[in-house]
């Protein structure tokens, strides 16, 4: 359970990088299809003609790259906000089970303990009879 949690964990926490990365590079392109490409469509692709005013195209594809960058960033953002929950009430849940875990463990340990000093004990107990028994053969015998 626990190393199912610190899997999960890892793999939300690798998701929220990778989300991150790609938020800045569709940010970073759609800066750059907002700056360049209408300059690069008025050379190439207008080059032959003469206008006389911008054509749609050149004033609404900045605003949809833009628009389009800046709502994937939110759409990364409110993600890795669910993400980063989801990781802090897995990381409780983990915390709530290791004392539990560890208090299992301490149990058994103790139970452990308390049968090799059983154990000990009736040795002991064994060995002073049998020292016992053996000194008064030996005062029986003089």
């Amino acid at each position: 359970m626990a190393s199912h949690n610190q899997y999960k964990i890892q793999q939300l926490r690798m998701l929220n990088q990778q989300r991150l990365l790609e938020a800045i590079v569709i940010l970073f392109t759609a800066i750059f299809i907002t700056a360049l490409l209408p300059s690069l469509l008025l050379e190439y692709l207008y080059a032959d003609q003469v206008l006389t005013e911008a054509p749609p195209l050149l004033k609404y594809l900045p605003l949809v790259s833009f628009a389009a960058g800046i709502l994937y960033d939110l759409y990364v953002l409110i993600g890795n906000m669910t993400r980063s929950k989801q990781i802090a009430t897995l990381e409780k849940s983990a915390m709530e089970t290791l004392p539990m875990m560890d208090q299992a463990k301490d149990d058994q340990e103790l139970k452990e303990l308390e049968a090799l000093v059983d154990k000990a004990l009736t040795d002991q107990s064994k060995t002073k009879q049998s020292a016992k028994k053996s000194a008064r053969k030996r005062a029986q015998k003089k």
